[in-house]
């Protein structure tokens, strides 16, 4: 039994490869790159006017090799100002991570192709106010039908009226 042992440790040393790097998460490098939010929407939908914290204008999201943390490039808008946000999510589970802005905040992403993502956020607040909001985020500053449904049915599987939905592209003003 102890030669077996020895034998599986031996052969189990000779072929590791101690210098062999992680290699990147595949979920998160499809997702690593330029983002905008085309679409948010959200039960409570005063999270979602043009100076509320929780309405976001993505620009970039960078995975960390091991695929554990990522970084969230944001603008918010205060009185038409942009302000810039970086975010690091340390991940929770296979698409979600969670992160400290306006309280703590747990998001996903699921991907629907490689050029657009839906994005599903819980946010409980400093006060224990818990908000969901769901965007559509995509590479280009515009989506196709199809994927406009995709996120409108992502929407109401969550609880989320149609009519709480807003194009936030169309107020993106701020910085690439």
């Amino acid at each position: 039994k102890m030669k077996v042992l020895l034998v599986t440790l031996i052969l189990g040393l000779v072929y590791a490869d101690p210098l062999e790097e992680p290699l990147l998460d595949e979920y998160c490098s499809e997702i690593s790159g330029t983002w905008y939010t085309i679409y948010e929407a959200s039960a409570n939908i005063e999270v979602l006017s043009e100076n509320s914290p929780l309405s976001g204008y993505f620009r970039h999201i960078e995975c960390h090799p091991d695929g554990e943390t990522l970084l969230v490039i944001f603008y918010t808008k205060e009185n038409g100002i942009c302000q810039l946000y970086n975010k690091q999510g340390q991940r929770i589970d296979k698409n979600g991570y969670t992160t400290n802005y306006e309280g703590k905040v747990d998001f996903s992403f699921i991907q629907q192709a490689k050029d657009f993502l839906l994005i599903y956020v819980i946010n409980k607040n400093e006060e224990g106010n818990v908000f969901k909001v769901v965007g559509a985020l995509a590479r280009e500053k515009d989506i196709s039908e199809e994927n406009y449904q995709a996120f409108l049915e992502f929407a109401v599987e969550n609880g989320i009226p149609k009519e709480n939905i807003v194009k936030v592209i169309d107020t993106d003003t701020c910085p690439e």
